[in-house]
């Protein structure tokens, strides 16, 4: 829109936009995803296919943990040749920046519950 011929101004106040991260986009700045990129371990289309495998394994009833996401994700870089792993903080901005996975917090099953959760009960 800014080579059109709009100014600076008209659109920072039109379409919420902060002035100085407009200023940095039309100087040619990068954002800072895209400046990482280059930095990350897995690549975009791996950590969608890796999302995407959570959400089926969650699906069929098999939430994966932190520990089995972590142990997939380094498997897929030994996959790629890679000799080091993810790093320590890694699934916290995974999870950060895939929205569409979430981390839920086990539920305890009352004893009560498994012990009369017989064939006969739930035949009925």
């Amino acid at each position: 829109m800014v080579n059109t011929g709009i100014s600076l101004r008209y659109i920072v106040r039109n379409y919420s936009i902060s002035e100085a991260i407009l200023q940095y986009r039309h100087t040619g700045r990068q954002s800072r995803i895209d400046a990482y990129i280059s930095k990350q371990k897995l690549s975009l289309i791996q950590e969608n296919r890796l999302a995407e495998w959570i959400r089926i394994q969650d699906a069929l009833g098999l939430g994966p943990t932190h520990v089995q996401i972590r142990t997939f994700a380094n498997q897929i870089l030994l996959a790629g040749g890679s000799i080091a792993g993810v790093g320590k903080h890694w699934l916290k901005g995974f999870l950060r920046y895939n929205l569409s996975v979430k981390t839920l917090q086990t539920r305890r099953i009352d004893a009560v519950c498994i012990n009369g959760a017989t064939t006969e009960v739930i035949q009925a």
